[in-house]
């Protein structure tokens, strides 16, 4: 792994939180929402929205108050050794279903609009290795990859 020296502007923070959920959550929300709630959607959404800020409002708390120590880390130092791992375990779990799942979304949705013919896993494969480079180097890559279109 790369030495983890990573600098990046606040600039580049606002874009990584704001453009994650915005990229991962643009293709399904509003079909979802639409099936499920029908014309009451949109006070899902303000609860729901009202509930994540909560939410990451303790998850920022948390960790402004353990800053040097990573995820695993934090839980063990919190719950113990035993039950920390146990509790980073589904962390770890739906970090990779989701990752499955969004990659995959990400590949239908650019085969139904843009590669009509280009199989699947020609489209799944180049996001799977960007990913892989990107994670291994760093927050810092990631955030430049990010900026670049607003340069």
């Amino acid at each position: 792994m790369v030495p983890n020296d990573d600098k990046i502007s606040a600039f580049q923070v606002g874009l990584i939180v704001y453009l994650t959920p915005i990229g991962v959550g643009i293709f399904t929300l509003p079909a979802t929402l639409a099936k499920d709630v029908e014309t009451n959607g949109w006070i899902s959404l303000i609860l729901g929205g009202l509930f994540c800020m909560l939410i990451i409002y303790f998850i920022c708390d948390v960790g402004k108050k353990y800053s040097n120590l990573g995820l695993v880390e934090t839980l063990k130092f919190l719950f113990g050794k035993v039950l920390g791992t146990i509790l980073a375990f589904p962390v770890f779990i739906y970090y990779i279903v989701f990752t499955a799942m969004e990659i995959r979304i990400f590949g239908e949705t650019t085969k139904m609009y843009l590669l009509f013919k280009t199989p699947l896993e020609y489209i799944m494969v180049p996001i799977l290795i960007l990913a892989m480079i990107l994670t291994r180097n760093g927050i810092e890559p990631i955030a430049r990859f990010l900026r670049r279109p607003f340069s």
